[in-house]
């Protein structure tokens, strides 16, 4: 077989088939020439498969390259703002909560059909903003940053609009229905949103890009997550078990394909939470959309019951770390120990600590990455401080209390935090691929490519934020129809496990700052340090010289540009949501209304009158076969006996008037009708 290019281009393949005999028997020919039948036979099979999987690896290839130059864009605008920011001249952000829309006739928006409805209760397309991306801002109980550092973010990034154009632009496709890129985004630490291209927002302030999957994806790289879940029965006090909940359900839903997950609930025992065949016994379990579903179900179906054993709980995760598994991801393993007081069952105090030190030596000994982050629940746990910061301690880890009613899901922001901001310096990023999951601005199913992007000149690295790029599933589909392929290409493409390097002394200072931000304020997102969350270690550092500031080339910058007087968000007192979203799409809505209803009674009209002369012919051909007959009967007698009476059953279909041929059937009727 060979393989050679054609004059247009494309790979041309020969195939020629030589045999000799050298002596060889009938039977041994025979044999020989089954073999290079069967052997041709699997490649002409295998040649499709090669190909569909060579157009999907295409396609994915294309959107990571628009993603990577986000990324690149958005590192020159951060760097000319923290270094240069003189040089930036800002204009107001169009906040989605008001934004402008632009209008049709200038091309600056445009009415399409594959972005979703413009309303959540309507049906068709949605205006969007070819121009201008529109930016999204958390309400001020989600995120805690100061307006100020919103305002620096949403100036800087509003460059990124020229890149998100030019990859439209260098898309294939005649127009932005057509083309298989869709929705282009950059998030932040803060938790503020730009989104390309721009729609206006109907419920303002609840999409946080910081807990979607794509987000974390980019920033935190393959994990293998242990959750140990108190299910005792104080947890049942003061709604405690619905906070747990609602903490795990965020925990879970931010996994990605390329992630693992194990679940363990404890009471007076402990046992690994799973009842489908994807979740095997004592092992982790990849995180898929139904792993994910099964585990959130069997949580929130489980209700609070006995004692509390620690010992136990930590002896069954650390089984499930121990055992292998095809599904890991074996880059960084975390476990997050929630529960509400101390151990009444199994090993206490002194002894439950040194048991679980060496069961993490054990596990780190082989080479394992481990970190552990512990929860106190309750405004009665005052008792078990101690042993909750030791075990977050003996892990590496962090240790967080919330109290009765308060903000767990905040509180876990050290967990997420943890393996983007300890990532060490000169580590390399790459686009990671997310499992296909329901768009949340209504465009449908679709997947996601993203990169996260870093200040490459602090200590330890500081996360800038996270680009995007969306895909729909119907595009991907169409090439590579087997789901199950699919996701080992978009977990094959996301491999990469991110060198995080906790032995230096600036990544130890900021582990130390991690563990005194009290991530459950909402004032502020560095405020209330706390030295109870200290490890005995921290007190050694010497983090004086430590500094999380950028590094400029020539200097720090004389001023930023929030002393120079960054414009904040556009006023816009004429905003209307319907109008925004929907614009031109409602009234092409009803002219296409108008235009429907008139052609149905036009062809109302045309049917009704085939039906109403194809019963006039009936009623005609009815009267001129009973004219027949009676003539026939008159003449019967002057017939010779020898010739057969006619039967008006066989005689020929009377004719109209003046008219050669029968008038048409009711079929024939109907299809001249249809066909006009």
């Amino acid at each position: 077989a060979t393989r050679s290019k054609s004059a247009r281009g494309n790979w041309e393949h020969t195939f020629e088939l030589r045999v000799a005999s050298c002596g060889a028997t009938s039977v041994e020919m025979t044999v020989i020439s089954s073999a290079l039948l069967v052997a041709a036979a699997v490649f002409f099979v295998s040649v499709p498969v090669i190909s569909a999987q060579s157009a999907l690896e295409d396609l994915l290839l294309e959107r990571e390259k628009e993603v990577k130059l986000l990324a690149e864009k958005a590192t020159l605008l951060y760097r000319q703002a923290s270094c240069a920011p003189e040089e930036m001249t800002c204009t107001c952000a169009n906040n989605a909560c008001r934004a402008r829309m632009g209008d049709s006739a200038s091309g600056t928006s445009s009415c399409v059909a594959s972005f979703g409805a413009c309303t959540s209760s309507s049906s068709g397309g949605r205006n969007v903003n070819l121009e201008d991306s529109t930016v999204f801002v958390p309400d001020r109980e989600l995120t805690s940053t100061p307006t100020d550092q919103i305002s620096l973010e949403a100036c800087w990034s509003a460059g990124l609009d020229d890149a998100f154009k030019s990859n439209l632009n260098l898309d294939e496709a005649s127009d932005v229905d057509a083309s298989s890129l869709k929705w282009q985004y950059m998030g932040m630490p803060s938790g503020l949103w730009r989104q390309f291209p721009g729609i206006p927002q109907e419920i303002c302030g609840r999409y946080d890009p910081r807990l979607r999957p794509w987000y974390v994806a980019s920033t935190a790289g393959p994990r293998d997550v242990v959750l140990i879940l108190d299910f005792s029965g104080s947890m049942d006090k003061v709604g405690r078990v619905g906070l747990m909940r609602e903490a795990v359900d965020t925990v879970l839903k931010t996994l990605t394909l390329s992630d693992s997950v194990a679940v363990v609930a404890f009471s007076n025992t402990a046992q690994q939470v799973a009842g489908i065949s994807a979740i095997k016994a004592d092992q982790m379990a990849r995180a898929t959309s139904e792993v994910i579903d099964h585990l959130l179900e069997l949580i929130n179906n489980r209700e609070p019951d006995g004692g509390t054993n620690f010992e136990a709980a930590f002896e069954k995760a650390f089984t499930i770390l121990n055992t292998p598994s095809e599904e890991r991801g074996n880059c960084h393993s975390a476990i997050l120990f929630l529960t509400d007081g101390e151990p009444t069952n199994g090993e206490v105090g002194a002894n439950l600590l040194a048991r679980i030190r060496s069961l993490y030596n054990g596990y780190t000994a082989k080479g394992n990455n481990l970190v552990g982050f512990t929860y106190s629940l309750g405004n009665d746990v005052a008792g078990a401080n101690d042993l909750m910061r030791d075990i977050a301690c003996a892990m590496g880890g962090i240790w967080t209390t919330v109290q009765d009613g308060g903000d767990l899901r905040g509180a876990m922001g050290h967990y997420y935090e943890y393996f983007s901001q300890l990532r060490a310096a000169g580590d390399t990023t790459k686009p990671v691929w997310v499992e296909p999951y329901i768009d949340a601005s209504g465009a449908g199913e679709m997947t996601t490519a993203s990169l996260a992007i870093y200040d490459e000149t602090t200590k330890p690295p500081r996360l800038v934020g996270g680009v995007g790029v969306d895909l729909l599933t119907t595009d991907i589909t169409a090439i590579e129809p087997d789901y199950q392929n699919l996701l080992s290409a978009l977990v094959r493409r996301s491999e990469r496990c991110p060198n995080i390097d906790v032995t230096t002394n600036d990544a130890k200072c900021q582990l130390k700052i991690l563990r005194e931000t009290d991530y459950t304020s909402k004032s502020a997102l560095f405020d209330s340090a706390n030295t109870d969350r200290t490890c005995p270690n921290d007190a050694t550092l010497s983090c004086d010289n430590h500094s999380s500031a950028t590094v400029c080339p020539s200097g720090p910058p004389a001023q930023n540009l929030v002393t120079l007087g960054v414009e904040s968000f556009c006023s816009n007192p004429d905003f209307d949501f319907q109008k925004a979203a929907c614009g031109s799409c409602s009234s092409s809505s009803s002219v296409g209304v108008i235009v429907g209803i008139v052609v149905g009674c036009l062809l109302g009209i045309v049917l009704i009158g085939a039906v109403i002369t194809h019963r006039k012919n009936q009623a005609r051909a009815k009267h001129n076969n009973q004219s027949g007959q009676v003539e026939m009967g008159q003449a019967a007698a002057g017939w010779p006996s020898s010739q057969p009476p006619v039967h008006a059953a066989s005689a020929p279909p009377p004719t109209a008037p003046g008219s050669a041929t029968a008038p048409p059937s009711y079929d024939q009727a109907v299809g001249a009708t249809s066909n006009a």
